[in-house]
């Protein structure tokens, strides 16, 4: 449906908070380009969610909504009552969700969600994999995603520690550069959609 303000549109993307958090819960030991993991090893992307991903799940969206309620607090104006909590998306769904107590369960029910295994990188070696550096799950979700969550908390000053972790964590498997010393000064920041517009002008 039309979404209130051109804001809720950009905050909406949950696929972007869902994806890197649940990527760094499975590839969480990268120690570099070489790290290899035994495919038959690895867990379903959401059948099989773990504690440790979930976690990180709560903690970004718990992180992109203070942005929301600080966005709005600056400018109650506007309609962000879009930008829900994941587990809210998550009631929608009805009877496809098993268990709706928490996103660990939720994710750990959903009907529409089983089967979907990890995005992987083959290697020459049968049954080895290596984290796959160039999936969009990397090239999307974290530049046009989690960056852009980051840069709008700069504008209302929310610290974002949960997603700090993930973009730096990310960048290094990307080899790109966008947090440094926890600022977004490096040298990809650019890539970032809306860089270098101000709040009042995304309010406008």
């Amino acid at each position: 449906r039309r979404q209130p303000h051109f804001l809720a549109c950009v905050m909406n993307t949950t696929n972007a908070l869902t994806h890197p958090a649940r990527m760094h819960g499975i590839y969480k030991n990268w120690q570099g380009p070489d790290t290899t993991w035994n495919e038959s090893e690895l867990p379903l992307f959401y059948e099989e969610m773990d504690e440790y991903s979930a976690t990180s799940l709560e903690r970004v969206n718990e992180e992109a909504l203070r942005i929301r309620d600080a966005i709005v607090k600056k400018h109650p104006e506007i309609d962000l009552s879009a930008v829900k909590s994941r587990l809210e998306i998550f009631k929608s769904y009805g009877d496809n969700v098993g268990d709706i107590t928490s996103l660990f369960t939720a994710y750990r029910t959903n009907r529409a969600y089983q089967g979907i295994t990890v995005p992987v990188e083959q290697t020459d070696v049968v049954g080895k994999v290596k984290c796959p550096a160039g999936h969009r799950y990397f090239q999307d979700d974290i530049p046009y995603g989690l960056c852009v969550f980051r840069y709008l908390a700069d504008l209302v000053d929310v610290s974002t520690p949960e997603i700090d972790s993930l973009i730096e964590w990310g960048q290094k498997i990307m080899q790109k550069e966008y947090l440094v010393d926890g600022e977004l000064t490096g040298k990809d920041v650019a890539e970032i959609p809306l860089w270098g517009y101000s709040l009042e002008d995304l309010i406008a």
